[in-house]
């Protein structure tokens, strides 16, 4: 699973390319499938949204499925900062492999100064819940 930083370690590795099937399909804001794909769908997206900080918890898991909900804050290459909110389900195979990826993401327009996400996850966030707001 991705870590709290992941956002800033660029697309292939974050995700670890070799733990996506060759045709893992991943519906976020658009469909892709295959880590050829997904890695050119993460590098537009981190394109675009800038000064990346991730909080993520596990909502819940079973068997080879795993649900987190997650908030992070970006700014686009105009300066525009959001806080967006959302869920992914991760599905993996026998040997660890994710064979699937849905997201559901809400961006919300912020202002600077209502950024609250800074950085990699601080020792004393790690465990605790990140409440929406």
């Amino acid at each position: 699973m991705p870590g709290p930083d992941a956002g800033t370690a660029g697309p292939c590795r974050c995700l670890g390319c070799r733990s996506l099937t060759i045709n893992t399909p991943c519906r976020g804001d658009e469909f892709v499938a295959g880590r050829a794909e997904i890695v050119e769908f993460l590098r537009r997206k981190w394109n675009r949204e800038l000064g990346y900080a991730l909080r993520k918890d596990m909502w819940a898991f079973h068997g080879n499925r795993i649900a987190v909900r997650f908030q992070y804050e970006s700014h686009d290459p105009g300066g525009q900062w959001f806080r967006s909110y959302g869920n992914e389900l991760w599905e993996f195979d026998e040997d660890g492999l994710m064979t699937r990826r849905e997201a559901s993401i809400n961006d919300v327009p912020i202002s600077e100064s209502d950024r609250r996400i800074y950085g990699p996850l601080p020792e004393a966030e790690r465990g605790k819940t990140f409440p929406p707001r």
